[in-house]
């Protein structure tokens, strides 16, 4: 029942730039203006002054660590349609402890940012739009901010906004471990429907990057997305695939996939949030998922298809088929997935689901009325099997709750009329 989602790309030679502006270039204490070409090497802190482009090729190459760039408000732009696959408008090629930031803009480009190799650099506050790669996998980019083989970076409060064909934030490759995806709005990735490498996901943690990498079966560590806005993605919101102890904690996943209300079939699995692994990497992942809103996506809200995860908190609402599924039937759990405390209702079949006897410990989640879809087939739940609803609550329940509620109330109404004295009238 888990959903394959990984990709095919392949890496390709980078590209050959031409084209000036003039930017504003600086060493600590100092700020000295330079002319600066398209594609060119930048080695020093630079606020650019004008903007750059349009590129037929890289906006910028970033050639020097713990050096700052900063857009100043302008913006950095390639040549509008889809790219030969191989062009960034900033590209970091095993850089440490870069900053790039905003306010600015990276527009019209394979991929916006393009961070391969290196470690600890941060990307704030940018917009980066329209980055779309050719729709093939063979393309080495088609994302709007992407990470290859990279560890320990911040890619914060950015909006991310109708890239692809790849992905809005894409953490890829073995040692892309500890980075954190976070404040980000990433929203309107262009894909392809029912293709399973160009998925136009919002983020993605995937150890797999190339077939050719003898590692690709590796998983990937310690990767965090917290607090995003993750819209309107061709396929899913956040898939977590081979990250292990990583974090998806208090975003919020609205109308990611083509949403089908009630679908039974095993196509187009896609989903709000996605945790699984890869084949032959661990098949332990111990992702905590928390706290997050997940509301009318394609198929699924939360799917789960890896083991010792903690699914707690989150809200599941009006997806196409199920809030929270764990798809494990057919294998003995290696640890169990804790389903705990979430809110759900609404959902195309079940608002709970699991395979049965249930693979996770479900406890104290709560589900609404059944589905159209499950009435049709005699069943009168919105959970299934039973496991799933241990601790937990429905409409039933919570009617009755109500229901005790309000007449706790009533007898505590009743018994302060009763004691209330009595007025007495005036003496004859």
């Amino acid at each position: 029942m888990a959903p394959s989602v990984v990709s095919t790309r392949r890496r390709l030679s980078g590209a050959v730039l031409v084209a000036s502006v003039l930017v504003a270039t600086m060493h600590v204490g100092t700020a000295d203006a330079a002319s600066v070409s398209c594609g060119e090497t930048v080695t020093r802190n630079t606020r650019l002054t004008a903007d750059i482009g349009p590129c037929p090729g890289d906006g910028i190459i970033i050639g020097a660590d713990n050096i700052t760039i900063n857009l100043g408000g302008h913006r950095i732009f390639g040549q509008p349609g889809v790219g030969r696959g191989d062009a960034a408008g900033v590209r970091l090629p095993g850089r440490t402890g870069v900053r790039i930031l905003g306010p600015g803009s990276i527009t019209d480009f394979d991929a916006g940012v393009f961070i391969n190799g290196g470690s600890g650099n941060r990307v704030q506050n940018l917009t980066v739009r329209d980055n779309i790669g050719p729709a093939n996998t063979d393309a080495l980019l088609g994302d709007g901010i992407v990470l290859f083989r990279s560890a320990r970076n911040q890619i914060l409060n950015n909006t991310v906004t109708h890239n692809g064909h790849f992905d809005g934030i894409g953490v890829l490759g073995p040692g892309s471990d500890s980075n954190n995806v976070q404040g980000n709005v990433v929203a309107d990735t262009v894909g392809v429907v029912g293709d399973i490498s160009l998925v136009g996901s919002g983020i993605i943690f995937n150890a797999f990057l190339t077939l050719d990498d003898p590692r690709r079966g590796e998983s990937i560590y310690g990767n965090s997305a917290i607090g995003n806005q993750v819209l309107r993605n061709t396929t899913s919101g956040i898939s977590n695939i081979s990250n292990v102890n990583g974090q998806i904690l208090r975003n919020t996943i609205v109308d990611n996939g083509p949403y089908r209300f009630g679908d039974l079939s095993g196509e187009l699995q896609t989903n709000g949030i996605g945790v699984q692994s890869n084949q032959n990497a661990t098949r332990d992942t111990r992702v905590l998922v928390e706290g997050n809103k997940v509301d009318h996506n394609g198929k699924f809200g939360i799917i789960v298809g890896s083991y010792g995860n903690t699914v707690r908190k989150n809200e599941s609402f009006r997806n196409g088929t199920v809030g929270i599924a764990v798809g494990l039937s057919d294998e003995t759990p290696t640890s169990l997935n804790q389903i705990l405390e979430n809110r759900t209702g609404g959902n195309g079949v079940f608002d709970l689901s699991d395979s049965d006897p249930c693979s996770a410990h479900w406890y104290g989640n709560v589900w609404g009325e059944p589905s159209t879809v499950v009435l049709e087939f005699g069943l009168s739940t919105a959970y299934y099997p039973d496991c799933t609803a241990v601790g937990g609550s429905g409409p039933k329940q919570q009617r009755q709750s109500q229901m005790n509620e309000r007449q706790e109330e009533l007898r505590e109404i009743l018994g302060q009329r009763q004691s209330v004295p009595q007025r007495r009238g005036p003496r004859e």
